[in-house]
């Protein structure tokens, strides 16, 4: 949680909050949400996921 998110506003903010009180019920998946975080908010913003490139790179 250390690093800066390109991601601004009450929302992100509230999220970030709720996953630091959080962490100590649901610990393994709330890290793997923080990992993952930016993109997941990237989903929400702009609708577009990796599922073609990762389509692509298992035909291999």
């Amino acid at each position: 949680m250390g690093k800066r998110s390109p991601f601004e506003g009450s929302d992100y903010e509230q999220l970030q909050a709720w996953i630091k009180k959080a962490h100590s019920v649901y610990g393994k998946v709330l890290e793997t949400i923080t990992t993952h975080l930016d993109g997941i908010c990237n989903y929400f913003s702009c609708r577009i996921t990796s599922g073609v490139m990762a389509g692509l790179l298992s035909l291999r």
